[in-house]
């Protein structure tokens, strides 16, 4: 799956990979693994999504 990850933390002045990795439960190193590229389970993508208020089809694309 790709994934727009990356460029959502980018564009928020109230997220990073830290924060976001602190919010779901992950290291910083499991986060910055999702960012480039590597799929998380479907669990873990759905805890991404709802801490970043959006819809998990818009953070990945099948």
């Amino acid at each position: 799956m790709e994934t727009e990850l990356k460029v959502i933390l980018a564009r928020r002045d109230d997220m990073n990979q830290k924060i976001l990795a602190e919010r779901v439960g992950l290291t910083t190193a499991a986060i910055n693994k999702i960012v480039n590229g590597n799929d998380p389970k479907l669990s873990t993508a759905l805890k991404i999504a709802k801490e970043l208020d959006m819809n998990v089809h818009d953070i990945w694309k099948l």
